[in-house]
């Protein structure tokens, strides 16, 4: 301790005023300042070849001939900084030691044996004193454990229940339940530094649990850590996507150390990813969401489980029993989508209400930035709606909409007339078949009220609507075929789209007739002057050139490639590569006011 701070620890004694000249273990922040100087001084080792925490020190190899090499390293540092060890508590050479209350083995990590025998040679609880002490044991052991909450609820209702102790059936099923679990092998796994994990989720209507596991050399999962926590209170009216949520909340506070400095893959067959980033979600989500951030989640459908230690944990439990799941694996679970669209005065929207299964409502209100027609306004939203409950993961959709017409197309109740609605009912259709089953069905504007208002209103007063909704904007479609066919000569598919290509086609003729006269046969020659000139001149209507529409830039004219400018001869690369970055940042901005002036354009000269 330093001497300016020895007098801070001082002491009375009948003897006289002492001090402290090392830090002593009872002051509060001793063993973090320990733990600290450990870390200092074995910086090199740890994590490599050594463990420690506070004054438990655990010197490891992979390889029995590196054992020595690891321990002359250690003892090197001790010597540097005159540590001391206790021969009495050393153990040299072992393949099996206890540190920190489990097991290090070859096979990874272990629960000690004596707390697992001490659960297997207890009898049947007689009192609610005993099965205190259960629980307490299952609690040492609990990341071990998969699903502890749902194993170990029957005793917890005894611990609840007011009118005494009773040892019924279900609790008497759980503690040989229980029993049989522990008998088997449970080996956990420790994850590398820097190494991507994966946490599956689990749910069911008394307890949420997780499992972090990893994928180790030979392609095969590991467990690392499993979580559990019984719902309590308000928690039991979550409903399952909320408690799938939930589930990953627990598992990251539980685990932060794990989750830190790491790319954690969440897998799991619910949207949880799409429905944490909805403006529209519930308080309790936005809350989690907020939380959530701190972390690198990727959200990932869940594959099967590749181990054995694995199989026992459900992912996909549902808040009902094991017989209510079997019976729900034959009945699908379908999402519901209510579209509706609008065409006045002031522009067209549309409006979407998703339902999943649980219950849970998102809310899309769309801008869409081209003139269309009333029916097209409907066939958009239908469009819009089905395909963002497809990115929310939907299987089966029930699509609902108060337009007859467009359900009497798509159905083939009604004959489809014209190119643009024969167009989208063909796009509908597309949509519809990427589902494993679907319905259309038409209901009436009353029963279709929020989708009415969001598409209607969505004009009149976007900053109330945007409070309930997320708001997108749609614009002309056809701006995406024009670039691709300058780039790539590729043709779009739709007829109206199409003409607006063939706007640019005979721009370019123009140019190309121009110098027939004095190219003659060689007029083919003079084609990519053409195209340089179109390619690179402003448009009337977007007041963009073509080429800064592709690219984000404009391009360099000849005269520049000859006579380099001043921001050449100061030409550097890093810089160049931010400032390139930045101006594709803006790019979509950018399109999207071009299209916005080409409506008004449009609107002008009509």
């Amino acid at each position: 301790m330093p001497e300016a701070d020895e007098e801070k620890t001082a002491f009375v004694t009948p003897d006289g005023l002492y001090c402290y000249r090392v830090m002593p273990f009872g002051l509060r922040n001793a063993g973090a300042t320990y733990q600290r100087m450990i870390n200092l001084v074995f910086g090199g080792l740890l994590g490599r070849s050594m463990e420690t925490y506070i004054d438990d020190m655990l010197v490891k190899s992979t390889v029995r001939a590196d054992h020595l090499d690891h321990l002359r390293a250690c003892f090197q540092v001790m010597r540097e900084h005159r540590l001391r060890l206790n021969p009495k508590k050393c153990t040299f050479a072992v393949q099996t030691e206890k540190f920190l209350g489990y097991m290090m083995t070859r096979r990874r990590i272990e629960p000690n044996p004596a707390k697992i025998q001490a659960i297997l040679d207890m009898r049947p609880p007689t009192s609610i004193r005993e099965v205190q002490q259960h629980t307490g044991q299952l609690a040492a052991l609990s990341r071990f454990l998969s699903k502890l909450a749902d194993r170990a609820h029957p005793f917890f209702k005894i611990l609840k229940k007011s009118n005494g102790f009773t040892w019924d059936d279900d609790s008497r099923a759980a503690f040989e339940d229980l029993k049989a679990y522990l008998a088997s092998p449970i080996v956990l796994s420790k994850p590398e530094p820097r190494e991507d994990l994966e946490v599956y989720l689990a749910v069911s209507d008394r307890a949420v649990s997780a499992v972090l596991c990893r994928v180790d050399h030979e392609g095969v999962q590991r467990p690392v850590y499993y979580v559990s926590h019984a719902l309590q209170g308000p928690e039991f009216r979550y409903t399952r996507l909320e408690k799938v949520v939930f589930a990953l909340v627990t598992a990251a506070k539980r685990l932060t150390p794990y989750f830190q400095g790491r790319n954690i893959r969440v897998l799991t067959d619910q949207p949880i990813g799409a429905i944490l980033r909805t403006s529209t979600s519930s308080g309790r989500l936005v809350k989690w969401a907020m939380m959530l951030t701190q972390f690198a989640l990727e959200y990932k459908p869940r594959p099967s489980i590749k181990a054995q230690a694995l199989a026992d944990f459900m992912v996909e439990c549902t808040v009902r029993d094991i017989e209510a799941d079997q019976n729900s694996l034959q009945t699908p679970e379908w999402w519901e989508v209510s579209t509706d669209g609008s065409s006045g005065k002031k522009g067209a929207g549309a409006g979407i209400v998703i339902t999943t299964p649980e219950g849970f409502k998102a809310y899309y209100a769309i801008l869409l930035r081209f003139s269309s027609t009333n029916n097209e306004a409907e066939y958009e939203a239908l469009i819009a709606g089905l395909q963002r409950a497809r990115q929310l993961g939907a299987k089966t959709i029930r699509a609902k909409t108060d337009s007859a017409l467009v359900v009497g197309q798509v159905n083939g109740e009604f004959v489809t007339n014209g190119d643009k609605l024969m167009i989208y009912k063909d796009r509908v259709l597309a949509v519809l078949r990427q589902f494993e089953a679907h319905e259309l069905t038409h209901i009436s504007r009353s029963d279709n009220a929020d989708a009415d208002m969001l598409s209607r209103l969505v004009h009149e007063a976007p900053e109330h609507i945007s409070k309930i909704a997320h708001i997108e904007e749609a614009v002309a479609p056809w701006i995406t075929d024009l670039k691709e066919y300058l780039q790539d000569g590729k043709m779009p598919e739709e007829a109206d789209r199409a003409r607006k290509v063939e706007n640019a086609n005979r721009t370019i003729l123009d140019g190309l007739k121009k110098k027939l006269f004095d190219a003659g046969r060689s007029w083919a020659d003079e084609l990519p002057y053409v195209l340089w000139a179109y390619r690179t001149t402003p448009r009337e209507a977007t007041k963009e050139t073509p080429f800064a529409l592709v690219y984000g830039a404009e391009a360099r004219l000849p005269i520049e490639a000859w006579i380099p400018t001043s921001r050449e001869r100061g030409y550097d690369e890093a810089d160049n590569e931010r400032m390139m970055m930045a101006e594709l940042d803006v790019l979509e901005e950018r399109r999207e006011v071009a299209a916005r002036r080409i409506v008004e354009y449009q609107s002008k000269i009509k």
